[in-house]
Protein backbone atom coordinates (compact mmCIF):
# COMPACT_ATOMS: atom_id res chain seq x y z
CA UNK A 1 0.00 0.00 0.00
CA UNK A 2 2.84 2.72 0.68
CA UNK A 3 4.35 2.12 -2.65
CA UNK A 4 1.33 2.68 -4.46
CA UNK A 5 0.17 5.90 -2.14
CA UNK A 6 3.93 7.33 -3.19
CA UNK A 7 3.70 6.61 -6.25
CA UNK A 8 0.02 8.69 -6.68
CA UNK A 9 2.97 11.30 -4.82
CA UNK A 10 5.20 10.96 -7.33
CA UNK A 11 3.48 10.99 -10.49
CA UNK A 12 0.55 13.65 -9.35
CA UNK A 13 0.09 17.22 -8.04
CA UNK A 14 -1.00 16.88 -4.40
CA UNK A 15 -3.34 19.77 -3.57
CA UNK A 16 -4.35 18.87 0.02
CA UNK A 17 -2.86 19.39 3.07
CA UNK A 18 -3.68 15.87 4.14
CA UNK A 19 -1.80 13.18 2.61
CA UNK A 20 -0.83 9.84 3.15
CA UNK A 21 2.79 9.98 2.78
CA UNK A 22 3.51 6.04 3.03
CA UNK A 23 3.00 2.99 5.50
CA UNK A 24 -0.46 4.41 5.91
CA UNK A 25 -0.58 7.12 8.06
CA UNK A 26 -2.35 10.73 7.16
CA UNK A 27 -0.14 13.64 7.96
CA UNK A 28 0.02 17.43 7.53
CA UNK A 29 2.73 18.47 5.25
CA UNK A 30 0.74 21.96 3.83
CA UNK A 31 -0.46 22.56 0.89
CA UNK A 32 1.84 22.24 -2.18
CA UNK A 33 1.34 25.10 -4.47
CA UNK A 34 3.55 24.43 -7.44
CA UNK A 35 1.72 22.64 -10.76
CA UNK A 36 5.95 21.73 -11.27
CA UNK A 37 5.81 19.89 -7.77
CA UNK A 38 8.44 16.63 -7.68
CA UNK A 39 10.00 15.71 -4.02
CA UNK A 40 13.18 14.22 -4.22
CA UNK A 41 11.99 12.53 -1.01
CA UNK A 42 9.36 10.80 -2.65
CA UNK A 43 11.75 9.50 -6.07
CA UNK A 44 13.87 8.79 -3.41
CA UNK A 45 11.74 6.35 -1.23
CA UNK A 46 10.01 4.90 -4.44
CA UNK A 47 13.43 3.99 -6.04
CA UNK A 48 14.91 2.34 -2.57
CA UNK A 49 10.96 0.07 -2.18
CA UNK A 50 11.65 -0.46 -5.77
CA UNK A 51 15.37 -1.94 -5.37
CA UNK A 52 14.48 -3.18 -2.19
CA UNK A 53 11.41 -5.36 -3.61
CA UNK A 54 8.65 -3.47 -1.43
CA UNK A 55 6.45 -2.77 -4.82
CA UNK A 56 5.67 -3.97 -8.09
CA UNK A 57 8.54 -4.55 -10.21
CA UNK A 58 9.79 -1.78 -11.72
CA UNK A 59 11.99 -0.88 -15.10
CA UNK A 60 15.47 -0.64 -13.64
CA UNK A 61 16.22 2.31 -15.95
CA UNK A 62 13.23 4.28 -14.09
CA UNK A 63 14.76 2.61 -10.33
CA UNK A 64 17.90 3.61 -11.50
CA UNK A 65 16.59 7.36 -12.17
CA UNK A 66 14.70 7.85 -9.07
CA UNK A 67 17.47 6.84 -7.35
CA UNK A 68 19.59 9.25 -9.07
CA UNK A 69 17.31 12.10 -8.82
CA UNK A 70 17.08 12.00 -5.00
CA UNK A 71 20.74 11.80 -4.95
CA UNK A 72 21.38 14.89 -6.99
CA UNK A 73 19.15 17.13 -5.02
CA UNK A 74 20.78 15.97 -1.55
CA UNK A 75 24.12 15.25 -2.54
CA UNK A 76 26.03 18.14 -0.07
CA UNK A 77 28.74 20.50 -2.02
CA UNK A 78 31.17 20.60 0.76
CA UNK A 79 31.05 16.52 1.30
CA UNK A 80 34.59 16.31 0.83
CA UNK A 81 35.56 18.90 2.70
CA UNK A 82 33.43 17.39 5.85
CA UNK A 83 35.11 14.53 6.14
CA UNK A 84 38.37 16.87 6.77
CA UNK A 85 39.07 19.35 8.69
CA UNK A 86 36.65 21.51 11.01
CA UNK A 87 36.39 24.52 9.12
CA UNK A 88 36.19 26.19 13.17
CA UNK A 89 38.60 24.53 14.70
CA UNK A 90 41.53 26.08 12.60
CA UNK A 91 43.53 29.52 13.15
CA UNK A 92 42.17 32.50 12.11
CA UNK A 93 45.09 33.26 10.08
CA UNK A 94 45.23 31.37 6.94
CA UNK A 95 48.80 31.58 6.40
CA UNK A 96 49.10 29.66 10.48
CA UNK A 97 46.81 27.47 9.08
CA UNK A 98 48.35 26.50 6.30
CA UNK A 99 51.49 25.85 7.99
CA UNK A 100 49.69 24.05 10.52
CA UNK A 101 47.98 21.59 9.17
CA UNK A 102 50.66 20.59 5.90
CA UNK A 103 53.32 20.28 9.01
CA UNK A 104 50.80 17.34 10.18
CA UNK A 105 50.27 16.25 6.95
CA UNK A 106 54.30 15.69 6.28
CA UNK A 107 53.93 13.59 9.52
CA UNK A 108 51.82 11.54 7.11
CA UNK A 109 48.16 12.37 8.74
CA UNK A 110 45.82 11.24 5.73
CA UNK A 111 43.46 13.48 7.00
CA UNK A 112 45.73 16.55 7.16
CA UNK A 113 47.33 15.58 3.63
CA UNK A 114 43.48 15.87 2.38
CA UNK A 115 43.15 19.52 4.01
CA UNK A 116 46.70 20.70 3.18
CA UNK A 117 45.62 19.96 -0.27
CA UNK A 118 42.22 21.54 0.24
CA UNK A 119 44.08 24.78 1.13
CA UNK A 120 46.48 24.66 -1.40
CA UNK A 121 43.33 24.57 -4.25
CA UNK A 122 40.77 26.51 -2.28
CA UNK A 123 41.26 28.38 0.60
CA UNK A 124 41.66 31.85 0.88
CA UNK A 125 44.69 34.04 1.91
CA UNK A 126 46.81 31.30 1.36
CA UNK A 127 49.40 31.00 -1.88
CA UNK A 128 46.80 28.57 -4.69
CA UNK A 129 48.76 25.70 -6.20
CA UNK A 130 46.92 23.20 -8.17
CA UNK A 131 50.28 21.04 -8.20
CA UNK A 132 50.93 20.97 -4.77
CA UNK A 133 47.24 20.49 -3.86
CA UNK A 134 47.29 17.64 -6.38
CA UNK A 135 50.14 15.90 -4.75
CA UNK A 136 48.94 16.23 -1.03
CA UNK A 137 45.95 14.57 -2.44
CA UNK A 138 47.47 11.65 -4.01
CA UNK A 139 49.45 11.16 -0.34
CA UNK A 140 46.10 10.85 1.23
CA UNK A 141 44.62 8.83 -1.62
CA UNK A 142 47.12 6.49 -1.44
CA UNK A 143 46.60 5.89 2.17
CA UNK A 144 42.77 5.15 1.53
CA UNK A 145 41.31 8.30 2.31
CA UNK A 146 38.13 8.64 0.82
CA UNK A 147 37.01 12.31 0.46
CA UNK A 148 40.84 12.78 -1.42
CA UNK A 149 40.51 9.87 -3.87
CA UNK A 150 36.50 11.92 -4.46
CA UNK A 151 38.28 15.57 -4.64
CA UNK A 152 40.94 14.06 -7.43
CA UNK A 153 38.20 12.40 -9.27
CA UNK A 154 36.08 15.76 -9.11
CA UNK A 155 38.89 17.86 -10.63
CA UNK A 156 39.27 15.62 -12.95
CA UNK A 157 36.14 15.67 -14.11
CA UNK A 158 35.12 19.01 -14.00
CA UNK A 159 38.00 19.82 -16.57
CA UNK A 160 40.41 21.12 -14.49
CA UNK A 161 44.49 19.89 -15.68
CA UNK A 162 45.86 17.44 -13.66
CA UNK A 163 48.36 14.86 -14.40
CA UNK A 164 45.63 11.66 -14.70
CA UNK A 165 44.15 9.31 -17.44
CA UNK A 166 40.20 8.60 -16.99
CA UNK A 167 41.16 4.89 -15.81
CA UNK A 168 43.03 6.26 -12.65
CA UNK A 169 40.40 8.93 -12.27
CA UNK A 170 37.52 5.96 -12.48
CA UNK A 171 39.92 3.62 -10.00
CA UNK A 172 39.63 6.22 -7.54
CA UNK A 173 35.94 6.77 -7.51
CA UNK A 174 35.98 2.98 -7.13
CA UNK A 175 38.11 3.23 -4.35
CA UNK A 176 36.12 5.67 -2.70
CA UNK A 177 32.95 4.05 -3.33
CA UNK A 178 34.54 0.38 -2.02
CA UNK A 179 35.58 2.40 1.21
CA UNK A 180 31.90 3.79 1.99
CA UNK A 181 31.92 6.80 0.85
CA UNK A 182 28.40 8.54 -0.10
CA UNK A 183 29.58 11.05 -2.46
CA UNK A 184 31.74 8.70 -4.56
CA UNK A 185 29.62 5.99 -4.29
CA UNK A 186 26.91 8.33 -6.09
CA UNK A 187 29.79 9.79 -8.50
CA UNK A 188 30.51 5.74 -9.46
CA UNK A 189 26.75 5.13 -9.85
CA UNK A 190 26.57 8.11 -11.76
CA UNK A 191 29.61 6.62 -14.25
CA UNK A 192 28.17 2.96 -14.38
CA UNK A 193 24.67 4.76 -15.67
CA UNK A 194 25.99 6.59 -18.29
CA UNK A 195 29.04 3.89 -19.04
CA UNK A 196 31.43 6.66 -19.14
CA UNK A 197 34.64 4.94 -18.32
CA UNK A 198 33.26 1.66 -17.31
CA UNK A 199 30.84 -0.43 -18.92
CA UNK A 200 27.66 0.13 -18.93
CA UNK A 201 25.51 -1.42 -16.05
CA UNK A 202 22.24 -0.56 -14.84
CA UNK A 203 21.92 -2.84 -12.23
CA UNK A 204 25.49 -1.74 -10.65
CA UNK A 205 24.15 1.66 -10.62
CA UNK A 206 21.47 1.03 -9.08
CA UNK A 207 23.97 -0.68 -6.17
CA UNK A 208 25.87 2.05 -5.54
CA UNK A 209 23.22 4.33 -5.27
CA UNK A 210 21.19 2.13 -2.87
CA UNK A 211 24.71 1.96 -0.97
CA UNK A 212 24.58 5.89 -0.83
CA UNK A 213 21.08 6.03 -0.01
CA UNK A 214 21.46 4.06 3.37
CA UNK A 215 21.96 6.75 5.28
CA UNK A 216 21.11 9.92 2.99
CA UNK A 217 17.31 8.35 3.12
CA UNK A 218 17.08 8.41 6.55
CA UNK A 219 18.57 12.05 6.98
CA UNK A 220 15.71 13.17 4.03
CA UNK A 221 12.66 11.71 6.11
CA UNK A 222 13.79 13.15 8.91
CA UNK A 223 14.22 16.42 7.60
CA UNK A 224 11.23 16.46 5.89
CA UNK A 225 8.85 15.27 8.45
CA UNK A 226 11.00 17.30 11.31
CA UNK A 227 13.05 15.61 14.07
CA UNK A 228 11.79 17.24 16.59
CA UNK A 229 9.15 17.72 19.01
CA UNK A 230 6.10 17.50 17.60
CA UNK A 231 2.52 17.64 18.66
CA UNK A 232 1.30 15.26 16.04
CA UNK A 233 1.13 11.75 16.88
CA UNK A 234 0.78 10.18 13.64
CA UNK A 235 3.88 12.07 12.52
CA UNK A 236 5.72 10.64 15.07
CA UNK A 237 4.27 7.39 14.54
CA UNK A 238 4.96 7.88 10.41
CA UNK A 239 8.98 8.89 10.79
CA UNK A 240 9.45 6.31 13.11
CA UNK A 241 8.40 3.43 10.87
CA UNK A 242 10.07 4.57 8.03
CA UNK A 243 13.20 4.93 10.22
CA UNK A 244 12.86 1.08 11.61
CA UNK A 245 11.85 0.00 8.30
CA UNK A 246 15.71 1.45 6.67
CA UNK A 247 17.35 0.24 9.92
CA UNK A 248 15.96 -3.54 8.91
CA UNK A 249 18.06 -3.07 5.96
CA UNK A 250 21.39 -1.91 7.18
CA UNK A 251 20.95 1.93 7.94
CA UNK A 252 23.25 3.05 10.59
CA UNK A 253 21.81 6.81 10.47
CA UNK A 254 18.41 5.17 10.64
CA UNK A 255 19.12 3.53 13.86
CA UNK A 256 20.95 6.68 15.05
CA UNK A 257 17.61 8.36 14.70
CA UNK A 258 15.50 6.25 16.23
CA UNK A 259 17.54 6.22 18.98
CA UNK A 260 18.31 10.15 19.05
CA UNK A 261 14.41 10.27 19.15
CA UNK A 262 13.56 7.59 22.20
CA UNK A 263 16.58 9.24 24.15
CA UNK A 264 15.34 13.19 23.56
CA UNK A 265 11.77 11.88 24.47
CA UNK A 266 10.55 12.23 20.91
CA UNK A 267 9.26 9.26 20.34
CA UNK A 268 5.81 8.26 19.53
CA UNK A 269 6.44 5.07 21.78
CA UNK A 270 6.52 7.32 24.77
CA UNK A 271 9.35 9.59 26.24
CA UNK A 272 12.28 9.16 28.27
CA UNK A 273 12.47 5.70 27.23
CA UNK A 274 15.76 5.50 27.38
CA UNK A 275 17.05 1.77 27.87
CA UNK A 276 15.28 1.48 24.32
CA UNK A 277 17.46 4.32 22.98
CA UNK A 278 20.60 2.67 24.79
CA UNK A 279 19.63 -0.70 22.64
CA UNK A 280 19.22 1.46 19.55
CA UNK A 281 22.22 3.44 19.69
CA UNK A 282 24.22 0.49 20.16
CA UNK A 283 22.51 -1.16 16.91
CA UNK A 284 23.76 1.67 15.57
CA UNK A 285 27.83 1.62 16.65
CA UNK A 286 27.52 -2.09 15.80
CA UNK A 287 26.27 -1.12 12.12
CA UNK A 288 29.48 1.17 12.08
CA UNK A 289 27.79 4.37 12.57
CA UNK A 290 30.93 6.74 14.69
CA UNK A 291 28.11 8.82 16.25
CA UNK A 292 26.76 6.55 18.06
CA UNK A 293 29.80 5.09 19.24
CA UNK A 294 30.41 8.66 20.29
CA UNK A 295 26.67 9.41 22.12
CA UNK A 296 27.35 5.53 23.80
CA UNK A 297 30.96 7.25 25.55
CA UNK A 298 28.96 10.61 26.24
CA UNK A 299 25.86 8.73 27.92
CA UNK A 300 28.07 6.40 29.94
CA UNK A 301 30.22 9.04 30.63
CA UNK A 302 27.71 11.42 32.16
CA UNK A 303 27.73 11.84 35.67
CA UNK A 304 24.82 14.12 36.11
CA UNK A 305 22.45 11.60 34.81
CA UNK A 306 23.25 9.39 36.73
CA UNK A 307 21.45 11.10 39.49
CA UNK A 308 18.69 12.41 37.99
CA UNK A 309 17.02 9.35 36.84
CA UNK A 310 17.49 9.51 33.33
CA UNK A 311 20.31 7.61 32.63
CA UNK A 312 20.28 4.12 29.89
CA UNK A 313 22.47 2.14 32.03
CA UNK A 314 21.42 3.22 35.60
CA UNK A 315 24.79 4.85 36.37
CA UNK A 316 28.03 6.04 35.54
CA UNK A 317 30.27 3.88 33.79
CA UNK A 318 33.72 4.77 32.41
CA UNK A 319 34.84 1.81 31.14
CA UNK A 320 32.07 1.69 29.29
CA UNK A 321 32.35 5.21 28.14
CA UNK A 322 36.44 4.67 27.32
CA UNK A 323 35.49 1.46 25.15
CA UNK A 324 32.96 3.23 23.10
CA UNK A 325 35.29 6.52 22.69
CA UNK A 326 37.92 3.97 21.59
CA UNK A 327 35.49 2.29 18.60
CA UNK A 328 34.00 5.78 17.82
CA UNK A 329 37.74 6.52 17.36
CA UNK A 330 38.14 3.32 14.77
CA UNK A 331 34.91 4.07 12.96
CA UNK A 332 36.51 7.37 12.12
CA UNK A 333 35.74 9.81 14.79
CA UNK A 334 38.58 11.87 15.14
CA UNK A 335 37.13 14.22 18.13
CA UNK A 336 37.35 10.91 20.17
CA UNK A 337 41.01 10.90 20.89
CA UNK A 338 40.33 14.69 22.99
CA UNK A 339 37.44 12.70 24.90
CA UNK A 340 40.25 9.60 25.31
CA UNK A 341 42.61 12.25 26.61
CA UNK A 342 40.17 13.75 29.03
CA UNK A 343 39.46 9.85 30.48
CA UNK A 344 43.32 10.17 30.94
CA UNK A 345 43.26 13.19 32.95
CA UNK A 346 40.71 12.53 35.43
CA UNK A 347 42.15 11.74 38.88
CA UNK A 348 39.41 9.74 39.70
CA UNK A 349 39.02 7.60 36.34
CA UNK A 350 40.52 3.91 36.42
CA UNK A 351 42.52 4.98 33.27
CA UNK A 352 44.13 8.26 34.88
CA UNK A 353 47.76 8.51 33.28
CA UNK A 354 48.80 12.05 32.57
CA UNK A 355 51.39 10.94 29.99
CA UNK A 356 48.85 9.08 27.92
CA UNK A 357 46.66 11.85 28.01
CA UNK A 358 49.35 13.91 26.45
CA UNK A 359 50.20 11.83 23.69
CA UNK A 360 46.00 11.55 22.85
CA UNK A 361 45.79 15.17 22.57
CA UNK A 362 48.89 15.93 20.80
CA UNK A 363 47.54 13.62 18.18
CA UNK A 364 43.71 15.03 18.30
CA UNK A 365 45.93 18.70 17.62
CA UNK A 366 47.33 17.24 14.38
CA UNK A 367 44.15 17.93 13.12
CA UNK A 368 42.01 20.31 15.16
CA UNK A 369 43.19 23.76 16.14
CA UNK A 370 40.32 25.10 18.78
CA UNK A 371 40.96 26.50 22.01
CA UNK A 372 39.04 23.22 24.17
CA UNK A 373 42.47 21.41 22.67
CA UNK A 374 45.16 23.97 23.27
CA UNK A 375 43.82 24.72 26.37
CA UNK A 376 44.27 20.87 27.89
CA UNK A 377 47.51 21.03 26.25
CA UNK A 378 48.52 24.39 28.61
CA UNK A 379 47.20 22.34 31.60
CA UNK A 380 48.77 18.77 30.65
CA UNK A 381 52.20 20.40 30.06
CA UNK A 382 51.91 21.99 33.22
CA UNK A 383 50.97 19.09 35.41
CA UNK A 384 54.18 17.14 37.48
CA UNK A 385 54.95 14.64 35.35
CA UNK A 386 58.43 13.60 33.65
CA UNK A 387 57.38 15.62 30.54
CA UNK A 388 56.56 18.97 32.38
CA UNK A 389 57.28 21.36 30.22
CA UNK A 390 56.04 25.18 31.70
CA UNK A 391 57.13 26.89 28.11
CA UNK A 392 55.20 24.54 26.26
CA UNK A 393 52.71 25.10 28.51
CA UNK A 394 52.72 29.19 28.30
CA UNK A 395 52.61 28.43 23.95
CA UNK A 396 49.72 26.16 24.21
CA UNK A 397 47.98 28.50 26.47
CA UNK A 398 48.90 31.69 24.41
CA UNK A 399 47.48 30.09 21.53
CA UNK A 400 44.15 29.41 22.99
CA UNK A 401 43.54 32.83 24.41
CA UNK A 402 44.58 34.50 21.05
CA UNK A 403 41.30 32.92 19.77
CA UNK A 404 38.54 35.31 19.06
CA UNK A 405 35.75 35.64 21.09
CA UNK A 406 35.07 33.30 24.48
CA UNK A 407 33.11 33.91 27.39
CA UNK A 408 33.21 32.17 31.05
CA UNK A 409 31.85 28.79 29.63
CA UNK A 410 34.58 28.60 26.71
CA UNK A 411 37.91 27.38 26.61
CA UNK A 412 39.80 30.98 25.79
CA UNK A 413 38.53 32.30 29.15
CA UNK A 414 40.43 30.07 31.33
CA UNK A 415 43.11 29.89 28.88
CA UNK A 416 43.78 33.62 29.39
CA UNK A 417 43.43 33.70 33.46
CA UNK A 418 46.23 30.28 33.40
CA UNK A 419 48.33 32.71 31.00
CA UNK A 420 47.96 35.86 33.61
CA UNK A 421 48.95 33.61 36.35
CA UNK A 422 51.83 32.42 34.66
CA UNK A 423 53.21 35.89 33.77
CA UNK A 424 52.53 36.94 37.87
CA UNK A 425 54.89 34.15 38.89
CA UNK A 426 57.36 33.80 35.90
CA UNK A 427 56.28 30.37 35.02
CA UNK A 428 56.77 29.64 31.30
CA UNK A 429 57.10 33.20 30.36
CA UNK A 430 59.30 36.47 32.36
CA UNK A 431 57.76 37.43 35.14
CA UNK A 432 55.24 40.88 33.94
CA UNK A 433 53.34 42.53 36.20
CA UNK A 434 51.35 44.37 33.12
CA UNK A 435 51.06 41.16 31.25
CA UNK A 436 49.92 38.95 34.18
CA UNK A 437 47.47 42.15 34.73
CA UNK A 438 46.04 42.53 31.11
CA UNK A 439 45.29 38.49 30.66
CA UNK A 440 43.80 38.63 34.14
CA UNK A 441 41.92 41.40 33.30
CA UNK A 442 40.33 39.78 29.61
CA UNK A 443 39.41 36.50 31.82
CA UNK A 444 35.78 36.05 32.00
CA UNK A 445 35.55 32.92 34.55
CA UNK A 446 36.00 33.05 38.00
CA UNK A 447 35.51 36.51 38.64
CA UNK A 448 35.79 36.81 42.29
CA UNK A 449 39.49 35.17 42.25
CA UNK A 450 40.90 37.08 38.95
CA UNK A 451 39.26 40.10 41.02
CA UNK A 452 41.42 39.35 43.82
CA UNK A 453 44.34 38.13 41.35
CA UNK A 454 44.79 41.66 39.98
CA UNK A 455 44.02 43.26 43.23
CA UNK A 456 47.26 41.79 44.55
CA UNK A 457 49.11 42.98 41.36
CA UNK A 458 48.26 46.12 42.03
CA UNK A 459 49.56 46.17 45.15
CA UNK A 460 52.87 45.42 43.90
CA UNK A 461 52.38 48.15 40.11
CA UNK A 462 52.81 51.55 40.11
CA UNK A 463 50.34 53.89 38.96
CA UNK A 464 52.12 54.10 35.84
CA UNK A 465 52.51 50.23 35.48
CA UNK A 466 48.53 50.11 36.55
CA UNK A 467 47.69 52.47 33.55
CA UNK A 468 49.55 50.67 30.41
CA UNK A 469 48.02 47.64 31.82
CA UNK A 470 44.66 48.93 31.52
CA UNK A 471 45.49 50.48 27.98
CA UNK A 472 47.00 46.83 26.76
CA UNK A 473 44.06 45.53 27.87
CA UNK A 474 41.94 47.87 25.85
CA UNK A 475 44.11 47.42 22.96
CA UNK A 476 43.49 43.77 23.44
CA UNK A 477 40.00 43.37 23.54
CA UNK A 478 39.45 45.98 20.43
CA UNK A 479 41.62 43.65 18.23
CA UNK A 480 39.70 40.53 19.35
CA UNK A 481 42.91 39.35 20.95
CA UNK A 482 44.85 39.42 17.84
CA UNK A 483 46.79 42.37 19.62
CA UNK A 484 47.58 41.13 23.05
CA UNK A 485 51.78 42.07 23.67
Amino acid sequence: MAYEILTELGNEVPHREKIEFGLGVEVTLGVMESADFRNPLIDGLLGWMQARGHGANADIKETAARLRYALERWEDPYNGWSDGIDLDSRPHNEGEYNEWICRSAREGIPRAQFACGWSYIYAEGTERSLKHGVMWYRRAAENDYAPATYELAKLFYSGREIDATELEAVDWVRTGAELGHGPSQILYGKLLDEGIGVTENDVDAVDQFILAMQDQLSRQVSLFLGSGVSDDEDLNTLRDSWNRLLAEHGSSRAAYFIAHGLYQGYSSEGRENNREALRWFIKSAEMGSASAAWELARIFGNEAQASDGYHPAGKQDLSESYYWDRRALELGWQGANYYLARLHMNEESPFFDVSRALDLMLDHHKTAWDAATLYHLGILYSEESPRQNYDLSAEYFRKAASIPGGDRYSYQSPARRELGQMYATGRGVPKDYIAAYMWLNVAADELSYVASRIDELESKMTPGDIASAQERTRVCIASEFRECQ
